[in-house]
């Protein structure tokens, strides 16, 4: 698609659950399910739970109707274990056509559809494609008053994937004192201490440490933390565990690593690449990608994940160019801030 949506074709649909999605919509999402990820795996996730209705989440479907009927934007509006999630905006258009000029019926249509469904105080930030998220902060401000946060870039980060082509060929020590393994209910107050930690370098979204006690409880009654354990220092404690790494979003085909935490002491030994190497080779058993976002300014951790094995995402210059993601905040006077 290239030419500007004109509005006699422009339709935006609101969905409360992801069983109403129409067969485009599944599409859509499967057509790049590595950008996808987000707001697949959550509407997976709660469409295999057969759950009710739930009014506090939503998705806006933006479509460009004919005889095709193209999906070109989805918004996520929903609710994690913590809090609200930021808004999600995925498209599977190419990021080439993404100009202001295009942007701006779509993201006018989906602002006003979520307007009309949720309070102004609901939307605390959009974490989405460069131009993508300024476009819908722009247009959020002007239609609904609430202005950006005096700090506004929560995050801004590019999308990694990591396949079983790419993936290296990483020997991990001998040594069978350290344990590599998905974290047991015995773990989780030095887990919560790890969570904690990865939020307090997150801001906005620190946790106290009953949130984070919490937050590794879910992990590991989801089995979805994996963690680098030593033997305990301390007497008393049988293991210690430097590192953590969490894979909380999973579709047919892709896994998303969404935490990568090192204890401050133990940083600068492998932990981590040893962690997410070993995570990633197991995934990849049965997944064809594994994907993360990396802010652009941690070179240090963009160094572990490739040489682990991950790569950009995009295989397109145009594409590869343009694959910036952001997280834009608004004005916390107003907004009530969520968690993710």
């Amino acid at each position: 698609m290239s030419s500007l949506p004109t509005p006699d074709l422009l339709s935006a649909s609101v969905f409360y659950h992801p069983s109403l999605f129409p067969h485009s919509v599944w599409s859509a999402l499967e057509k790049d399910p590595r950008s996808s990820n987000i707001i697949y795996a959550t509407a997976a996730k709660i469409a295999k739970a057969d759950a009710s209705l739930e009014p506090c989440n939503l998705w806006a479907v933006c479509k460009i109707a004919g005889q095709d009927s193209e999906v070109i934007f989805i918004l996520s509006c929903t609710r994690g274990p913590i809090g609200d999630y930021p808004i999600f905006i995925y498209t599977p258009l190419s990021r080439a056509v993404l100009t202001d000029d295009f942007l701006y019926l779509p993201m006018l249509s989906m602002v006003r559809a979520l307007q009309a469904h949720v309070p102004p105080e609901r939307v605390f930030s959009v974490f989405a494609l460069d131009a993508v998220a300024d476009k819908f902060a722009a247009t959020w401000t002007a239609e609904t008053g609430v202005r950006l946060a005096d700090q506004p870039t929560y995050y801004h980060a590019k999308l990694l994937c990591c396949t079983k082509a790419t993936i290296g060929n990483i020997v991990h020590e001998e040594n069978t004192s350290v344990q590599i393994r998905r974290a047991r209910a015995a773990d989780v107050s030095a887990l919560a201490r790890l969570c904690h930690g990865f939020a307090s370098t997150s801001e906005p979204f620190v946790l106290s440490e009953q949130q984070a006690l919490y937050e590794a409880s879910m992990l590991i009654h989801n089995g979805e933390t994996w963690i680098y354990a030593i033997p305990g220092r301390q007497a008393g404690h049988e293991v210690e565990i430097t590192c953590m790494v969490a894979v909380t979003r999973t579709t047919e085909t892709v896994s998303a690593i969404t935490k990568v935490f090192t204890a401050p002491n133990w940083r600068g030994h492998g932990h981590a690449q040893h962690l997410v190497h070993f995570v990633c080779a197991s995934l990849l058993q049965e997944k064809e990608s594994i994907v993360l976002y990396v802010a652009h300014n941690n070179h240090a951790a963009e160094k572990v994940y490739r040489r682990v094995g991950f790569a950009d995402h995009s295989s397109s210059r145009d594409d590869l160019l343009a694959d910036s993601w952001k997280e834009l905040g608004f004005d916390r006077e107003v907004a009530q801030l969520g968690h993710w």
